[in-house]
Formats: structure tokens, sequence, C-alpha cells
């Protein structure tokens, strides 16, 4: 992908099945070869911070669909150290790939009070129709999306969650509230480095009370199951967009024994339906 008016200069032309892409595939889609120029990266864009929707290259694991299961169950505890609200009162501070400065304290007060319209937001207006609103008033709101969705569901023999465990708790609701704004990013950052550890090494650092995220990493993971339990058939088909800064070695695009071409995200990946939107943060 490629940040909005970059300037691209054709190079070759490929109908589709008459060119190889690595690991002996021949896509039935055509191929462009270009050459592009572009505004030089900030600073902060240099330094590697990366925005929600765009990752780099380096973020990825190269494995199968048994790498993301492992990633799970390896590095998220049974019983967490800390409850979420304890691992926001801690004192840490970030900056995101735009510049703007967070920390853990102020990130939680602001779920946990009335939503603001914020406008000139780094991805751009934030709570913009959400002004006013308080943890339960997005608690019963997307209870109310589920229940309704269980009856569409329900009257198409699906199969469906005991309905005492498919809403969300008001946790779960500070979970998502916390990873779609801000704080994303140590999140993120937390489960990318745990990744990359074994044996005790990674179960220090995931019990280590300065650095750990394993309750709020649960409450996400929760309350995404709970959401994805409501999705139709043909909504679990439809494409997702992410960008990927870098480039992609050879071996991605050798198939996996289902015969899938894998990539693993350890952190938790943002996606949109709308293409434009991973390359809007690219900007």
């Amino acid at each position: 992908s490629f940040p909005p008016n970059t300037l691209f200069r054709l190079r070759e032309m490929h109908e589709p099945g008459n060119w190889e892409a690595p690991g002996g595939i021949f896509p039935r889609q055509r191929l462009i070869v270009v050459t592009a120029t572009y505004r030089k990266g900030t600073d902060t864009f240099n330094s590697g911070i990366e925005s929600k929707l765009t990752g780099h290259t380096d973020t990825l694991q190269y494995g199968d669909r048994e790498t993301f299961v492992k990633g799970l169950s390896n590095t998220l505890l049974a019983s967490p150290l800390l409850t979420m609200e304890l691992e926001f009162d801690r004192t840490m501070d970030w900056t995101d790939h735009r510049g703007a400065h967070y920390n853990l304290r102020e990130e939680w007060q602001y779920v946990n009070g009335p939503a603001e319209k914020k406008e000139g937001c780094t991805p751009g207006t934030r709570d913009e129709h959400n002004n006013g609103w308080m943890p339960e008033d997005f608690r019963k709101k997307v209870n109310e999306y589920i229940s309704v969705r269980r009856e569409e569901l329900k009257k198409q023999d699906q199969t469906l969650m005991q309905e005492e465990d498919a809403l969300l708790t008001l946790d779960e609701v500070k979970a998502v509230r916390l990873y779609s704004g801000p704080a994303y990013q140590p999140v993120n950052n937390f489960l990318r480095e745990v990744s990359h550890l074994h044996g005790p090494f990674k179960h220090a650092v995931a019990r280590s009370p300065e650095l750990t995220f394993c309750a709020t990493v649960q409450h996400i993971i929760s309350a995404v199951r709970k959401l994805a339990a409501v999705i139709s058939p043909e909504e679990a088909n439809q494409p997702l967009w992410r960008g990927v800064r870098g480039e992609l070695p050879g071996g991605f695009w050798v198939k996996d024994k289902a015969g899938m071409v894998c990539a693993v995200e350890s952190g938790f990946m943002s996606t949109s339906r709308d293409i434009a939107a991973p390359l809007a943060y690219m900007a």
C-alpha cells in the first residue's frame, strides 16, 4: 500500500496467469509493476511508530494459523497479575505516529467518563457521534445490537452462545474503548514483545507489574469473540483491508497446509471494510 498523492511510473504490465509469484503461484490477477516517489517520512514515521490501520512487515510473523492460536494461549495467563484498572494506573507515556502524546491514567479517566467529540485527533474526529455518552450507554447500545442480531440468527438456525455469555460486560466495553483509542499502541507493543519470548522469559514479562496488559487483552479478546459470534455468514466472508509498509519476503507467498497464504500479527490487527481507510492512515 502507498500513501495518498504518491507519484507512480509504469514499468511493466503482465496479464492474469502469465506471471509467477514466489512459491510457483500464478495469480489470476493483472500485475502492474511501477516505481513510486513520495514525500520523505517525518522523524516520527522513521522512528518505527505505527498507525492503527497500517503495520510494518517487521511486526508480522510468517507462520500458519496454529502459530496464531498458540500465540494467544502462550501469551495470556489464566490469572492476570493486575486488574485492567491497575494496568492503567501506572506511569507510562507514549507518542503516536503523528507526534501526539498520551499516558495511561488519562486514557483510563477518559473511557470512564463522558465521551467528548474531539476534532483534530490523529485518525480524525474522536467520538464524533458519541458526545456525552457514559460507559453504561456504550454497553447498553452494543448489547442491544447483539440481542437483535441473535434474534436474526435464531431464525436461520445458527448455533449461538448462551444468552448470559453473549452480552458484553462493562469491563469489556471499557477495554474496547481503550483499544479503539490511543491505548492500542502500548497494548500491541506488549503483545508483540511477549510473542518473541519463550519459557520463563515470556512468563516473567507477562507477569511483570510494570509491563503486563494481560487483563486488558483478555477483556478485548472476550469482547471480540462475542461480537464475532453474531456476524452473518455473508459478513464473515467480506474482505477486510489493512496497510503494510515494507517489502514482503518471498516466503510470504508460500501456501500453508490448508492451501492458504497466511501471516500472523501478534498484536490486535485493526482492519476496515473500506480500502481507503488504511490508505488514509498512511498519509
